[in-house]
This record gives structure tokens, C-alpha cells and sequence, in this order.
């Protein structure tokens, strides 16, 4: 549910952005894209747990008055927006947890984006009220983090890990390095990164993705952005080749009779887990 429309949120800066030049008809799209943006946060609010509930609902109630006009877009994009909005407003519980955490942290982006269209455009009125609803979301999304923070810096890698993953920050993120690791928030990312690459991921690589997903420069606390990104990204297992080569090795042929054998077990990656220990890369 949350995977579905974080993803969904991913999206809407290309089809934002995408739709800037092309007239009138790419300004109703982009105005369509952030109506159905509202849906979406309108639901988040009204199934956030309670302690977040307020400020997401002020923001959904502020980010209202952006939305110049209640055209429905009827592409993919605005599909996708619906449907995870739909999705979230008839389950029974609500998102929760590190899911929700990148949820907020995916519509503090979303909203962004939309503002700065707004902004573009000229909609004085409309740009306010996506940068107050920014405010909300942001307070939001800190509370929805903060549980997952206090976990993860609690059990960080050793100094030498610490120091390996420094470098994979800078080969990665060369601008912005500088900012990640003097952020509160690195011991934390740091663990994600060390949890992911226990899990089969390339922390260099799954850097480089949610960097191009948020560009950083005006993120306040750039390691917090990319933790929630990775966290969120990094859920799905890693490609694991040896597990896809298994079954060609099924058969062993020995002179003229052809012995079935059960393939090897191929070690499946391992699910990152709050207190799962880190192993030193060699």
C-alpha cells in the first residue's frame, strides 16, 4: 500500500516537469497531476496514526488551496496517484511504521515539486499554500521517522564499517558528501546502508538512485532523505545470479545414465532487520 504510492509519488516530478512545455493543454495536465496529488494526501491524513494526524490533516487542508483546478488526468501517472490513494482510504489500519516514514518523506518531495510549479507559473496563492503545506509535512514526516531513528542509531556499524561506508558516500555523492556525513543523521543511514549490503544491494549504487530520485542541494538534512529513500528501496531482495544459475546445474550426467540431483540451495539475501549485526566488508 505505502510501496504502491511512494512509487506512484516518485513519478510526479518527471510528469510535472514533462508537462511545462507544452501549452496550455501541459498546464491542465500538471494542474490535473497535483489535484490528484491532494487525493492522495488527503487519504494519508485521514488513516495516519493519531499522533500525526494533525499535521498531516492541516497539511492536506492547506495544500487545498493549491490546486487551481479539479481537472482529472487520465494517464498512467494520475492513475497511479488515485489508486494509492484509494488504496490507503479503504484499508482498515492505515500505513505505519518505516513505510509511513517514507511516505511523508516522498510527499514532503511531491509537494516541493508542485510548489515550484506553482512558483514558475506565477501562482503566487497556489505557491504559498504548497510551502505551508511543506512545513506540516515536514514536522510529519520527523515524527514518522523519529521511532526508526532511535532503532537504527542504536545498534550503527563499527568504526571501520563507518569509515568504508564514508567512502562509498563520497565515490557516490561527490557534491553532497560533505553535507551527508556531518548530518545528525548519518550514523542511521549508515546502518541502512550496512543492512542493505548485507542484503545482497551495492551501497554506491543504491546512493546514486535516491539521490536522482530527490536531488539533495536543498535538502536540510540530506541524510535523512536518502535513508528513507534506500529504506525504502532496499526491500526488495537483490538480484542473486547463483540462485538463478541453480537449476542448469539440476542435472549431472554420468556415463549413459542421467541422475537427477536437487540443485545446491543458493543462500537467499538476507532481509535487512533491526537487529540484525554487520559484517565487515573485506
Amino acid at each position: 500500500m505505502c510501496q504502491q504510492a511512494t512509487e506512484a509519488l516518485d513519478t510526479l516530478h518527471t510528469e510535472i516537469t514533462s508537462n511545462s512545455s507544452d501549452g496550455d493543454v501541459g498546464d491542465a495536465r500538471a494542474q490535473a497531476h497535483v489535484s490528484a496529488l491532494g487525493e492522495l494526501l488527503e487519504a494519508t491524513a485521514q488513516k495516519a496514526p493519531a499522533d500525526l494526524r494533525a499535521q498531516l490533516q492541516a497539511a492536506s487542508m492547506v495544500f487545498a488551496r493549491a490546486q487551481r483546478s479539479q481537472i482529472r488526468a487520465h494517464d498512467r501517472a494520475a492513475y497511479a496517484l488515485r489508486t494509492a490513494a484509494r488504496d490507503i482510504a479503504n484499508t482498515a489500519t492505515g500505513p505505519d511504521g518505516s513505510a509511513l516514514a517514507a511516505l511523508t518523506a516522498a510527499l514532503v518531495w511531491a509537494v516541493i515539486v508542485a510548489g515550484r510549479w506553482h512558483e514558475a507559473k506565477g501562482h503566487a496563492q497556489q505557491s504559498n499554500a504548497a510551502r505551508q503545506a511543506v512545513n506540516h509535512l515536514q514536522a510529519a514526516a520527523n515524527s514518522a521517522l523519529a521511532p526508526t531513528l532511535t532503532k537504527l542509531e542504536t545498534r550503527q556499524p563499527k568504526e571501520e564499517t563507518l569509515r568504508t561506508l564514508a567512502s562509498d558516500v563520497r565515490a557516490a555523492l561527490p557534491e553532497q558528501a560533505a553535507r551527508i556525513l556531518s548530518d545528525p543523521g548519518w550514523p542511521a543511514l549508515a546502518t541502512v546502508l550496512a543492512d542493505a549490503e548485507a542484503g545482497g544491494h551495492k551501497p554506491r549504487q543504491l546512493l546514486k538512485e535516491a539521490a536522482a530520485q530527490r536531488e539533495l542541494a536543498t535538502a536540510r538534512q540530506p541524510a535523512r532523505v536518502l535513508l528513507t529513500r534506500i529504506q525504502h528501496t532496499s526491500r526488495n531482495p537483490a538480484p542473486n545470479p547463483r540462485a538463478e544459475a541453480a537449476p542448469l546445474r539440476s542435472t549431472k550426467t554420468t556415463g549413459t545414465q542421467t541422475q537427477q540431483t536437487p540443485p545446491a540451495p543458493a543462500p537467499a539475501p538476507r532481509a535487512a532487520r533491526i537487529d540484525q549485526p554487520h559484517q565487515r566488508r573485506r
